[in-house]
């Protein structure tokens, strides 16, 4: 959890940043079109878009999307490689405490397969190009920019408040961040898991099986909940 907090931290911290920076020209244009609308020019959607100011806004927030995507690809990509170090080490550990006797781990410790850690990175599949990874934070930038330009434009045109306008662009960009915050704990964890997995498996002749507890938080889902007690 720590490990995904920090993860967490990481990608807030840079999504705070890009909103700060489309946040100043933002305001210049809203500045813009209250200005034309008190000297009594209704903008038109077509108006709109010929102005350069919004052009300039809408590919400015298409290029922080984009530079957003490569840094959560980066920092998922760092923490699961942390996660698969992680489980490589826990998993032999968690087993052996179920044996209960020392005597008995320490004999099941001389048998137990090690899996070399780049290995079972490569064998999860997550941290190559052309993932579903890089296809979700694909798409997390293009439908967070056309939910942005779409507010913009529409709002804009049939005369909205401006700083409503403002409002809702910021939802959008909040939306945007929650996705990737959910994809990063997602895909944080599921390579922990994957990595225990594979390990167990490869010490079948130790691992029998395993038991899924639910931690029974805020946080735990209800398809986790329903498994919770289960063995595999």
């Amino acid at each position: 959890l720590a490990r995904e907090e920090r993860a967490t931290a990481a990608l807030t911290k840079r999504w705070v940043a890009a909103w700060r920076r489309i946040s100043l020209d933002l305001a210049d244009l809203i500045t813009q079109i209250e200005r034309d609308r008190l000297a009594g020019a209704q903008p038109t959607r077509g108006r709109l878009y010929r102005q350069e100011q919004a052009q300039a806004l809408l590919r400015q927030i298409r290029a922080e999307l984009d530079e957003l995507t490569g840094d959560a690809d980066r920092v998922i990509r760092d923490a699961q490689a942390d996660e698969v170090t992680a489980a490589l080490e826990d998993a032999p550990r968690l087993a052996l405490a179920a044996a209960g006797d020392e005597t008995v781990a320490q004999r099941l410790a001389a048998q137990w397969t090690h899996v070399p850690a780049d290995a079972l990175t490569m064998l999860t599949g997550t941290l190559q190009p052309g993932t579903p990874l890089n296809a979700l934070l694909g798409e997390l930038g293009t439908a967070t920019a056309a939910g942005i330009s779409e507010r913009l434009t529409s709002g804009l045109a049939v005369g909205r408040n401006p700083r409503g306008i403002a409002r809702g662009i910021r939802d959008d960009w909040g939306i945007g961040l929650n996705r990737a915050l959910r994809i990063s704990r997602t895909e944080i964890l599921r390579s922990y898991r994957s990595a225990n997995l594979y390990q167990y498996q490869q010490n079948g002749h130790i691992i029998k099986g395993w038991r899924w507890v639910a931690s029974f938080s805020s946080r735990t889902c209800i398809a986790c909940l329903l498994q919770h007690g289960k063995v595999f």
